[in-house]
């Protein structure tokens, strides 16, 4: 019996170390984070990473929950649905869901707990894990195989499209 609780102590301490100085564990891990939190929290560093205001939908009666139990990030919330970003969040195969508690989660994926889930070619994927913006679009990356490549194309992309419209610009005046 000692030698079970040795060893569960050195796997606790293996991930710990995983942590840096300038961490938080607790936050880290979502211990003791509420719900309502973690929503408005997204939605105040997505407007401060890209500038633009996120407003949930709620949504919870599309899948035969309570109101106020299911959010939505989807068409109704953004202004702007032809920036790249938000196109991410919601095209026709994609949307991005929080469940409030974990009944609700379980409407969305069976087995899963309150947080973010993500649509994939009509296919809910729970967001296990994932809290704060970075970590949802990490998922959110990974799910849709956006990698280094792909970002770098996009951003050439991009930049030539914003040289052609200065272009534009100079000859216009």
């Amino acid at each position: 019996m000692k030698l079970k609780n040795i060893m569960r102590a050195n796997f606790i301490n293996e991930k710990l170390t995983n942590f840096t100085e300038d961490s938080d564990p607790v936050k880290d891990m979502g211990i003791g984070a509420k719900p309502k939190e973690i929503l408005n929290l997204f939605c105040e560093e997505f407007q401060k990473e890209f500038g633009i205001f996120a407003y949930p939908d709620e949504c919870g009666v599309d899948y035969y929950s309570k109101t106020g139990e299911i959010y939505r990030l989807g068409d109704e919330s953004f202004e702007d649905l032809k920036n790249p970003v938000v196109k991410l969040l919601t095209s026709p195969k994609h949307e991005l869901l929080f469940a409030m508690n974990d009944k609700a989660a379980n409407y969305i994926v069976k087995g899963a707990k309150w947080g973010w889930f993500y649509y994939v070619g009509g296919t809910p994927k729970y967001l296990k894990d994932a809290y704060e913006l970075r970590d949802v679009f990490k998922q959110i990356f990974k799910l849709n195989s956006i990698g280094d490549k792909t970002l770098d194309e996009s951003i050439k992309r991009y930049e030539l499209y914003l040289k052609t419209i200065k272009k534009m610009k100079e000859l216009h005046a």
